[in-house]
């Protein structure tokens, strides 16, 4: 007989779960933004960790409300960072298709998660949900050397309209058509 966790508690482990991978996904990409000396990547990189921030700023309510405790920030922190050294010698272009090919998932993720959860939390959850798709869509973006593609998580940071406008033309799961042209960072 499987060993299953009713849907409940289900939930709320993957609620402190995706929190706790939000404030290490800050971590991870403050991390790899300290890898490089300066420039524009540095900078992208640190608005990555914000929008990570963010992220998890949206869903802590919930945690709140069912009294969660997530792992110590410095703990959190520290894991983020380790991960990061597995991507710390990628090339920034090779970086951005690494997030188009992997971050999709965290998107199933995420929305299975709204689909156990009630009702009332599901628009901290979609906000979630969000920042995977538009961290996604920026990196297409960046990747076709869109000048303006760092605007949608700015956007996102603030709320507009033009981040929900970015989510509805955004496809997730579709093919990069962006210039293959390696640049060093």
């Amino acid at each position: 007989m499987q060993n299953q966790i009713p849907a409940d508690e289900k939930y709320l482990y993957r609620l402190l779960q995706y929190y706790e991978e939000e404030i290490m996904g800050e971590a991870y990409f403050l991390a790899l933004a300290d890898c490089l000396e300066s420039g524009r990547c540095r900078e992208k990189l640190k608005l990555l960790a914000e929008v990570e921030h963010e992220a998890a700023r949206s869903i802590a309510g919930l945690l709140d409300k069912y009294a969660l405790t997530p792992r110590p920030p410095a703990v959190l922190a520290d894991l983020g960072a380790e991960q990061a050294k597995a991507h710390a010698d990628m090339r920034w272009r090779d970086y951005l298709r690494f997030m188009i090919d992997t971050f999709p998932r965290f998107i199933d993720q995420f929305k299975a998660l709204e689909a156990i959860a009630p009702t009332a939390d599901k628009p901290a959850l979609e906000r979630l949900t969000e920042h995977e798709i538009l961290t996604i869509e920026y990196a297409r973006r960046a990747l076709r050397d869109d000048r303006d593609s760092a605007a949608i998580l700015h956007d996102y940071l603030h709320d507009t309209e033009r981040a929900r406008d970015a989510l509805k033309i955004s496809n997730p799961m579709g093919e990069c058509t962006g210039n293959p042209i390696n640049h060093n960072h």
